[in-house]
């Protein structure tokens, strides 16, 4: 039972030393390990950087859709069935040209007839008027004349511009886009038949923040990322401000223009676009990896001389970020002075006091 009673104790022994540290253990057997409290972490090691300062303007970023100064669905007023198809896909056209021909041959003979018949009203109308000036008929049947050779002229107007009508223009200069038809189709009106868009000039169309309001006017400087221009950006202005916010996103539309012809934009192509607010101004800023996220604030790792021990501790510091980002940098409004030095790399292991090893050595 004794024996039992031994080895049970030597088990709870180990327990607590593996609890609070191998140093009781070690002492209760003769060992020269230190009591767990005064154990004493290692450095961690980390790298640092200096708070620097840049001249930086404030940017806005949003993504934004491209649209066409001009840019219609051509489409025909009446219906009927495709006779003839005048261009091809991808091709510049002029204002007024005819792309597409409709099937008019019942139009045709209508206005033949009510040529003739207005042919005959006239004359009619021509003979009444000279009985009229001899008083050899009564002013009754001189207006029926009239208004049947105005009713004849009506007609053959109307005919003209159902014709017409069978004669798709284009509404003006641009370029069209793939076909939706074949000859011999048959369309209703209205039925979409090829995109027109006008390129020479360019929309993109983006939301900001309603709060981005008051840093928002006409003439400011936009800059436009697409992937048609992999290797730089397309510069554009703010044209105009939405006169509402948006109730459900609570967001501003904005819309501007591109400056210049650019060959591979198409209307509906996004970018993203970056709206440059004001002058450049002094910024703190600060590498994005310094900074641990969380609930209860931001803050970064100020790395300072311990006076007692001659080494190197941290202090957690809690500062307050702009929402102004570039190139993995962020910028400070509060709590870091230019020149600290920070911790940019191992703050996982970190807390305030921790002892550290800088590690700044650049790669190989």
């Amino acid at each position: 039972m004794m024996k039992w009673i031994a080895v049970a104790v030597v088990i709870a022994l180990v327990t607590v030393g593996a609890f609070f540290g191998i140093g009781p253990v070690k002492g209760l057997l003769g060992g020269s390990a230190p009591m767990a409290g005064g154990y004493v972490p290692p450095p961690v090691l980390v790298s640092t950087t200096n708070v620097g300062r840049e001249q930086w303007a404030m940017e806005l970023e949003s993504v934004g859709r491209f649209t066409a100064v001009q840019g219609v669905n051509v489409s025909a007023e009446s219906g009927g069935i495709v006779d003839e198809i005048l261009f091809a896909a991808g091709e510049d056209v002029t204002e007024g040209v005819v792309l597409l021909r409709l099937n008019d041959s019942v139009e045709q003979a209508n206005l033949r007839s009510q040529e003739a018949q207005l042919r005959l009203a006239k004359i009619s109308f021509e003979r009444e008027k000279q009985l009229l000036e001899k008083n050899s008929i009564s002013k009754t049947r001189y207006d029926q004349s009239e208004a049947e050779y105005e009713d004849a002229v009506a007609r053959v107007e109307r005919t003209r511009a159902l014709i017409e009508q069978k004669q798709v223009r284009a509404p003006f200069s641009g370029r069209v886009g793939i076909r939706e038809v074949s000859i011999g189709q048959y369309i209703d009106p209205g039925e979409p038949l090829v995109t027109l868009q006008a390129l020479e000039t360019l929309y993109v169309d983006f939301t900001l923040p309603e709060r981005f309001f008051p840093l928002l006017e006409v003439g400011q400087k936009v800059l436009c990322e697409v992937d048609a221009f992999p290797n730089g950006s397309i510069t554009a202005s703010i044209t105009g401000l939405d006169a509402k916010s948006s109730q459900q996103t609570h967001t501003v539309r904005v819309r501007a223009t591109v400056e210049g012809t650019h060959a591979k934009l198409l209307p509906d192509m996004f970018a993203n676009v970056t709206v440059i607010a004001g002058e450049p101004e002094e910024t703190t800023v600060v590498p994005q990896t310094a900074i641990s996220y969380s609930l209860y604030g931001n803050s970064v790792f100020v790395v300072n001389e311990d006076p007692e021990s001659g080494g190197l501790v941290v202090e957690r510091r809690y500062v307050k970020l702009s929402e102004a980002e570039r190139n993995d940098y962020v910028a400070v409004l509060e709590g870091l002075e230019v020149g600290e030095q920070i911790v940019v790399e191992g703050q996982i292991k970190l807390r305030s006091g921790a002892a550290v090893i800088v590690n700044d050595a650049p790669e190989q």
